[in-house]
């Protein structure tokens, strides 16, 4: 019985481990109120970057993002784009 529930519980934490290296996310660029602002935006930032997408926000409002990417990846390219002025500085994962 005791190496069941060990076999259990190593299986949960590989799950688990799985799961969480498996997380993708975006890295939120813009929010426009205005949808042909926002498709002026996602064009202008296709034609630099790679994975641009467009999102429905909500209440009127439309974001542009890049991704998905897993989150230490999204991390490092937010600070690289960042730093290369070709994303805002308060651009977030």
């Amino acid at each position: 019985m005791r190496n069941v529930l060990f076999s259990v519980l190593a299986m949960m934490m590989l799950w688990a481990h799985e799961a969480a290296a498996q997380e993708q996310v975006f890295i939120q660029v813009e929010a426009q109120p205005s949808l042909s602002v926002t498709e002026n935006r996602l064009r202008d930032y296709a034609s630099i970057l790679p994975d641009v997408n467009g999102f429905d926000l909500g209440s009127g409002w439309y974001g542009i993002a890049l991704g998905p990417y897993d989150r230490d990846e999204a991390d490092r390219l937010r600070r690289t784009l960042r730093a290369q002025g070709l994303i805002p500085r308060d651009s977030y994962v």
